[in-house]
């Protein structure tokens, strides 16, 4: 392997060294001192190889090394664990889907019950985590033999919550967290160094620069400011009554309660919650194009991200897998999702009940059943097939494990004897009901399947070339560039009077985690190439392609016309960030920036008021040619506003008790005098307040 690497470092250059990374030819997915070995056999053939050609390999294969000894060391504290997930029957299985629900419970609908679980989740920051180490365990349980009924359905009083559990579910959090670490290691280059040993080892993380991770953060920053906006958007731009499918439901339970649900076995330590619901076709058709605030609110926040398909014709079906189009997908989940917060009002009622509230903390049904409900939802026999393709996590078939993507975990049967007689149970199908009342379901599908919506990456091209048509009239789109072997095309050319302007649209999921961000920068890297490659050949021949984009443009004024290329990408990640020049951007902010530029702040008051304190950050109404140019420069306007407020500082992760991850990264910390005294100092014009009353309106009573 060392003779191999030198030589290709020799040859391909640092080219090679980011596709090993990518191909994650340096790590293994467990510890392995054979291999632990060779790379320091390696770094010691390096060392002794003072050419700077081979300063990047050194770099990363002592990062490699030291992801190595990172996870050894890391997972040294779980010596039981690999042995609890082959036992069958698997004895956590229940207990696991009862405290990941528990978890998005307590966290999102003001749950109360099951404080006494809390101990075991001590060491996850989020139920989110949670949810990572759940996915992990399933997935690792599930590769030495798939799961099946007896290893998660079966009933049992209560919850195992061992001691044996709780390091089980935190081998399962360290897991994700290395596999994190990983993912930023192979995909964006980040490095890794111990920075300290001896009883407690801190290993540091840290990104290929500052500004990368700064712009990352920032980009995850900016989508929840993006997020709590949406309710302004709702509040501004619909004038209909929104009813919250959270209070729509209180009012429901509180009428029906008693009709609406059964105690099953109800004087025995296997008390459960039933929901009882008669199938009737009519009450699913009115729920399921009934839009509640919050469908509403999530349509407004993808549309931030260009996540929803944009549609150029009024009632076009986009299909979003054979025999399934979207809008009947969003119908049926609609319904689904009412029916699982109705679950978690009726169990709310009953959350000082222990036993109960523990033993209805998952939900199984058989596949058939499932089949039945969607069949009553509507959906034709192919639809119901493709919807539950979409939504079923098959232990038979699993690929990546994420209880969030895909809620529902189908199981293999199992076969026991009773008696004289040998049974075998149906494929059942395991879920928890918070998961599902909460999922962003429509990014969720396109990540965990892969599907993009080609039309939305056309449409992304046409909506950013209208917004810039407004300042730039001279635009052309999908434009080929050529010379010689050398090829590629731009997907939008805007000619002003001294500029040419060259943007690469990139579409894409906006990222939840490292395993997205991989693509995404991938995304971006394939994009920044792309402009390269369309400006070497630009220099060269730009008055040619100038008039033949634009006919009766003056060869001579074409002569000095500058380039100027950008990333645009639909998300906000990374955006703000330059790679070797090329300015990364986002739809939100070009779009901001080309439109009112208006930036506000403001707190809700009991009324749910808010008072909007409002800034233009230009002080014409409309935009100009300068407003573009500092938008594309390394010192724009929008992005200075939030410098103060972006404070570097180390994240740490205690892995066990002799191990620390640290992160170097940011925080966003502001106060609106703070925020105030920026826009001041950047020459942003102050504009007049504005009340908007935000939120829900409530059901009528009765």
């Amino acid at each position: 392997m060392c003779g191999t690497l030198v030589v290709g470092v020799c040859v391909f250059g640092t080219d090679l060294i980011a596709r090993l990374d990518s191909e994650r030819v340096l790590v293994l997915a467990s510890p392995d001192y054979r291999f632990a070995s060779a790379l320091g056999e390696l770094s010691t053939r390096l060392l002794a190889t003072p050419d700077p050609l081979f300063d990047r390999l050194r770099e990363r294969v002592d990062t490699y090394r030291e992801l190595h000894r990172l996870r050894a060391a890391a997972l040294e504290s779980f010596p039981v664990a690999d042995t609890v997930l082959r036992q069958r029957p698997f004895k956590y299985g229940k207990t696991l889907f009862a405290i990941v629900n528990l978890a998005f419970l307590r966290h999102y609908f003001d749950f109360k019950g099951g404080v006494e679980y809390e101990p075991v989740l001590r060491d996850f920051s989020t139920p989110e985590e949670v949810a990572d180490a759940v996915s992990t365990i399933v997935a690792l349980a599930n590769e030495h033999r798939p799961l099946e009924s007896m290893d998660i359905t079966f009933p049992m009083a209560g919850l195992d919550v061992q001691p044996e559990f709780i390091q089980l579910l935190n081998y399962g959090r360290v897991v994700s967290k290395l596999a994190e670490v990983q993912k930023l290691i192979g995909s964006i280059g980040y490095s890794l160094v111990n920075v300290r040993s001896g009883r407690t080892s801190v290993f540091c993380l840290r990104p290929p620069t500052d500004e990368v991770e700064y712009a990352l953060r920032l980009g995850f920053v900016r989508g929840e400011i993006g997020g709590s906006s949406s309710q302004l958007h709702v509040a501004r731009g619909d004038d209909r009554a929104l009813f919250s499918i959270l209070t729509a439901v209180e009012s429901m339970v509180a009428s029906f309660a008693d009709k609406m649900v059964e105690i099953k076995d109800a004087e025995t330590p296997y008390r459960r919650l039933r929901l009882l619901l008669p199938l009737l076709p009519s009450i699913f058709e009115q729920l399921g194009q009934f839009k509640f605030y919050e469908d509403v609110l999530m349509e407004e926040r993808l549309t931030q991200e260009l996540e929803l398909p944009m549609r150029f014709a009024d009632g076009e079906a986009w299909t979003l897998v054979e025999h399934l189009d979207l809008q009947t997908f969003h119908r049926a989940w609609r319904v689904l999702r009412f029916l699982n917060v109705l679950d978690i009002a009726l169990l709310k009622r009953h959350q000082d009940d222990a036993t109960l509230l523990s033993n209805s903390l998952i939900r199984v049904a058989s596949h058939e059943k499932h089949v039945e409900l969607l069949t009553a939802f509507g959906l034709g026999t192919e639809q119901v097939r493709a919807f539950l393709d979409l939504m079923y996590l098959d232990v038979r078939s699993p690929g990546h494990v994420d209880v969030q993507y895909r809620p529902f975990l189908v199981v293999n049967e199992s076969t026991m004897q009773i008696g004289d007689e040998v049974k075998t149970t149906r494929r059942e199908v395991v879920h928890a009901s918070s998961l599902v009342a909460v999922a962003n379901i429509i990014p969720n599908v396109q990540r965990s399947h892969q599907i993009r919506f080609a039309t939305n990456a056309e449409a992304f091209v046409t909506i950013a070339a209208e917004n810039l048509r407004s300042l730039v009239p001279k635009i052309r789109t999908n434009a080929p560039v050529k010379q010689g072997t050398q090829r590629t095309d731009v997907d939008i050319v805007a000619l002003a009077a001294e500029t040419l302007y060259l943007f690469e649209c990139k579409h894409s999921v906006t990222p939840t985690g490292a395993h997205e961000m991989r693509d995404l920068w991938g995304d971006i890297q394939k994009g920044v190439a792309q402009l390269e490659v369309a400006c070497e050949i630009l220099r060269e021949r730009l008055v040619d392609y100038l008039a033949g984009w634009f006919p009766g443009t003056d060869r001579a004024v074409a002569s000095h016309v500058r380039l100027k290329p950008c990333v645009l990408c639909s998300h906000r990640v990374f955006s703000g960030l330059a790679i070797r020049g090329v300015p990364v951007r986002d739809h939100a902010s070009l779009s901001l920036t080309l439109g009112d530029a208006t930036v506000h702040m403001g707190m809700r008051n009991e009324n749910n008021e808010v008072r909007l304190m409002r800034y233009r950050l230009r002080t014409s109404d409309q935009p100009t040619l300068e407003d573009l140019d500092n938008y594309l420069s390394t010192d724009a306007t929008f992005f200075r506003m939030f410098r103060p407020h972006m404070q570097p500082y180390s994240h740490l992760d205690r892995l066990d008790d002799s191990v620390v991850l640290a992160r170097n990264t940011f925080v966003y910390q502001v106060s609106q005098e703070a925020w105030q005294a920026r826009l001041d100092e950047i020459g942003a014009q102050r504009l007049a307040d504005e009340t908007v009353t935000v939120g829900p309106t409530q059901p009528p009573k009765g």
